[in-house]
């Protein structure tokens, strides 16, 4: 019983491979994305997605233990101190880090690409555009009192590497 239940066993496991190999595309291109109002709309309200998850709680935790309005308890007892950040804090600024420049990434995607919607019209593609730039600065106007200069990240620079410093 044991040697008939270790062979299908076997065979079942041979059986399951060829679908892992098979690859299917989950992404959509930028000449496919950005053709519609509709297109626009998905792209800037991609823009709010990281944020939504940094303003759940470590923004304003962060934030208002950082002031005399508030003393942090647990894990945010640390900021009380004035500090620095201990090892939970350096994942909760990179958390911030991270999501801020995800949203300005997003943004810049909007206002380099907006321009090739041919079925949208001039009034979506210009409202579109200034709403990504809005969420741009806004993303940095947040996130600046942190870090202070920070590589200033555009629509030209999205893809540069070594990006000097805002002065």
């Amino acid at each position: 019983m044991k040697k008939i239940l270790l062979i299908v066993g076997i065979i079942f496991l041979y059986s399951s491979c060829e679908d892992v190999l098979v690859e299917k595309p989950k992404g959509t291109v930028i000449e496919q994305f950005y053709r519609t109002g509709e297109d626009l709309e998905t792209a800037v309200n991609a823009i709010f997605s990281p944020l939504q998850s940094i303003f759940r709680l470590t923004y304003p935790m962060v934030t208002e233990v950082l002031s005399d309005f508030q003393l942090g308890r647990g894990s945010f007892a640390v900021l009380n101190e004035y500090e620095g950040f201990d090892g939970t804090h350096v994942t909760r600024s990179s958390q911030m880090w991270n999501s801020f420049f995800l949203a300005i990434r997003n943004a810049n995607l909007v206002i380099a690409n907006a321009a090739i919607a041919t079925e949208a019209s001039e009034a979506e593609i210009n409202q579109y555009t200034a709403e990504a730039k809005f969420m741009r600065a806004f993303s940095y106007s947040l996130i600046i009192p942190f870090y202070g200069k920070l590589p200033l990240r555009t629509e030209e620079t999205i893809s540069a590497v070594d990006i000097p410093l805002s002065g």
